[in-house]
């Protein structure tokens, strides 16, 4: 209070909040400052336990649930993903049925041929020509995988696999046996190899850079089988009398070294196209299960 003065000229004299506001620049204090102490009565209320424990099972319910949609997605993705496989699989078990039906009508075609030649004249192809032999020596070779491992692969990779009727697992067993150094099991005394159905699985997983299917293995496994014919033993395998016997199929080491000599890339017993021509009698000499 200022001495000598009227205590309502005081009181008249103070500055307002509205003065003060101006002098330090603000339009309006009211909405910083409220002189309404019952202006937010109740904003301030807390929900009681109840009600958190509610809104927090509710929550957990709804995570629930959008976990259990979510596994339900993953397993609908993994079920999609199996049938496309085995529809592909399908596809092409298909397209290789188609082939050997078309294989099996040439032969059958040939065969046809051949008995009219002999009902003609008496004599059989073996009589009226010699077998054609391969130049410098080089030796024929033993079985399919013989000779494909042995042609240059880009061709057979043509004849297998590009061409109109592929032979996708018959190309894909001929690669697993010519990696038989990184996958086939070793004999302890270094007389030969074998694959188990094990050792070619991890050898398709590196070759098509994931889990082969059951249905691509066991038709791989076949094809194994019927290249190699008499090169290969189908036989079983048992460490201990007390283990399972295991389906093998075995090879001996010299047959296993033979797959890299290359010795027929500068025949071109395989054309640009892929296609066999001259010279592949004689150099499939056994009576095989698989037809080049």
């Amino acid at each position: 209070m200022t001495i000598g003065k009227d205590p309502d000229a005081v009181d008249a004299e103070t500055p307002t909040d509205h003065d003060v506001a101006a002098a330090l620049g603000f339009d309006t204090v009211e909405k910083y400052i409220s002189t309404d102490q019952t202006a937010n009565d109740g904003d301030d209320e807390f929900p009681s336990r109840e009600e958190m424990w509610a809104i927090i099972q509710e929550l957990v319910q709804m995570i629930g649930d959008l976990q259990q949609g979510q596994n339900r997605a993953d397993r609908n993705r993994k079920e999609i993903a199996s049938q496309l496989n085995e529809i592909t699989e399908s596809i092409d078990e298909a397209d290789e049925t188609a082939d050997q039906a078309k294989e099996i009508a040439k032969t059958a075609n040939a065969n046809a041929e051949q008995a009219k030649s002999i009902a003609e004249t008496g004599e059989t192809a073996f009589d009226r020509e010699d077998p054609e032999e391969l130049p410098g020596g080089i030796e024929p070779s033993s079985s399919p995988l013989d000779f494909l491992a042995n042609c240059r692969q880009h061709r057979v990779k043509k004849h297998l696999v590009d061409q109109g009727t592929p032979r996708k697992n018959r190309f894909r067993a001929l690669l697993v046996m010519k990696r038989w150094e990184e996958f086939a099991t070793k004999r302890t005394n270094g007389s030969g190899i074998f694959w188990t159905r094990d050792d070619v699985r991890d050898a398709l997983t590196a070759i098509l850079g994931k889990r082969p299917h059951a249905q691509t293995l066991k038709r791989v496994w076949n094809e194994m089988i019927a290249i190699g014919s008499s090169d290969v033993d189908v036989t079983e395998r048992r460490v201990s009398a007390k283990q399972t016997p295991k389906e093998i199929i075995a090879m001996d080491i010299e047959t296993a070294e033979g797959l890299f000599e290359s010795r027929y890339h500068h025949l071109e017993l395989l054309d640009s196209n892929g296609r066999v021509t001259g010279g592949v009698t004689p150099v499939v000499t056994q009576n095989d299960r698989a037809e080049v």
